[in-house]
């Protein structure tokens, strides 16, 4: 590769946390694969490990004060993982890194200067990025067409995968068998994924992972929006304080865009107006963003309709881009800029949660401007809104302003399901209501969306619709 084979021997592929990481690692194993066969040249892929409180640690150990909580956690992710392989091949090895290089954009998170200065402090050569994100030719370069789409649909199935445990957490009697089996799903997926099975085909095998798992009585769940910062919203784990397993202990649902909205985000800056002093897009890159952005949209329902998951769709960035114009501009670039907004005011509009949850990383300026005022304006008391803040200190203080809120939420969903009760007949309709609820929360395509959303509450939706087809039912019966 450019005359430097060694650079392609030790890539190491990471930065969003399990289960995208392993399944882009696999996904790229076998484009290597494919490249060095007969070559006499073995690629190996590694994934940076767990981004916990300890890479945390770690990175604060080597880096300057001040740095973002993203740059903190990967780094130390980074350097475990390179000394991992050094002491395995005896000696400091030349790496490749394929990651996001920027939370954003961010004018402020310079993540490569600080692995940089991180592994030659360790004694490693200086790394080569590979972006997912913002460099579609060194990604062409280093596994393909063919490499880069089968990168893509792996990245779509880990949004699936990751979507299909934020539905059932709440739903299941035992969540650290889910995860647990959840798990071990993902392994075999990415074992198939790098012995050559197509990642949406490898999902499909593995579509049933759950289903031995014992659900819960239909029981109202608040419903919880998670915005902020890209990197925040996106990571799995202690970088995003483990909200959606926190909450779901606490009876709440959430509701968190896939890392796909981040990929369709980046396309529509290629095709989106000029900010600043920057060119207008030519009418050639419009077409090519635009079916860009329809492909991936494509193949995240063939992703969802492998797991047999209803109602998982990327929101329209023309629609958000319009809902958050009276708020924010979208020349504004950094963090989400105009697209956490907009979906605060999508999320208000269509009432789909009955609270928002901005999670920011410690030392996010482009976010936490959005985050502390704009968001707050767009909803207008509509939705209670909490911002926290990722910084490896005051989970205590965190938790316990988290769950004030979710107390009120539950409330709120309580107050929701009563509501959608209110057609039917005490004695008659009640009972058909709550058996067509339960027999759709025991589907996965039903716990989401049950037709056009009324409450909150994902249970009063069933509830409702299935009392106005009741009613509906008995006048046909009376006429």
């Amino acid at each position: 590769m450019n005359g430097e084979p060694s650079l392609a021997r030790r890539l190491l592929v990471g930065g969003l946390g399990a289960p995208h990481d392993q399944l882009a690692a696999a996904a790229i194993a076998n484009a290597f694969a494919a490249a060095d066969n007969g070559t006499g040249v073995s690629t190996l892929v590694h994934t940076w490990g767990a981004l916990d409180e300890g890479a945390f640690e770690r990175g604060r150990s080597v880096l300057p004060r001040g740095q973002c909580a993203p740059v903190l956690y990967t780094t130390g992710a980074l350097l475990r993982t390179a000394e991992k392989i050094e002491e395995e091949f005896g000696e400091a090895t030349a790496l490749s890194l394929l990651s996001v290089r920027s939370c954003g954009p961010c004018r402020y998170a310079l993540f490569e200067p600080a692995w940089e200065r991180a592994l030659s402090r360790a004694g490693h050569p200086p790394p080569r990025v590979v972006a997912v994100e913002q460099s579609i030719d060194g990604l062409r370069e280093l596994v393909g067409d063919e490499g880069m789409s089968t990168l893509l649909d792996a990245l779509l199935v880990a949004d699936v995968l990751r979507e299909v445990l934020h539905r059932l957490r709440p739903r299941v009697e035992e969540v650290d068998e889910l995860e647990g089996a959840a798990a071990a799903a993902v392994l075999r997926i990415a074992s198939a994924i790098e012995s050559g099975t197509a990642p949406i085909e490898a999902l499909a095998e593995e579509s049933g992972f759950h289903r031995h798992l014992e659900r819960c009585a239909p029981t109202p769940l608040a419903r919880v929006l998670i915005l902020g910062d890209p990197w925040s919203m996106h990571v799995e784990g202690d970088g995003q304080l483990n909200l959606p397993r926190v909450l779901a202990r606490a009876g709440a649902e959430v509701e968190i865009p896939p890392f796909a909205l981040w990929l369709n985000y980046v396309l529509w800056q290629m095709r989106g107006a000029p900010y600043g002093r920057s060119q207008a897009p030519t009418e050639a890159r419009i077409s090519l963003a635009q079916s860009l952005e329809a492909e991936l949209r494509t193949r995240l329902a063939a992703a969802s309709r492998a797991a047999g998951l209803g109602g998982f769709e990327l929101p329209d960035m023309d629609e958000l881009t319009e809902l958050a114009a009276p708020h924010l501009t979208a020349g504004v670039r950094g963090g989400y800029g105009h697209v956490e907004v907009g979906l605060a005011v999508r999320a208000r509009r269509e009432r789909r949660a009955h609270l928002a949850i901005s999670v920011k990383s410690f030392g996010c300026m482009p976010s936490n401007g959005v985050s502390d005022a704009i968001v707050p304006t767009a909803l207008d008391g509509a939705i209670p809104f909490l911002s926290l803040e990722v910084s490896g200190d005051g989970e205590a203080a965190r938790e316990s302003r988290l769950m004030l809120r979710i107390a009120s939420a539950v409330e709120a969903a309580a107050a929701d399901l009563a509501d959608a009760r209110g057609p039917l007949d005490p004695h008659e309709g009640r009972g058909a209501a709550f058996a067509g609820a339960a027999a759709a929360s025991d589907a996965l395509a039903g716990t989401f969306e049950a037709g056009p959303r009324t409450h909150a509450c994902t249970l009063a939706c069933h509830v409702y619709h299935a009392s106005s087809r009741s009613l509906a039912m008995g006048s046909g019966a009376e006429r």
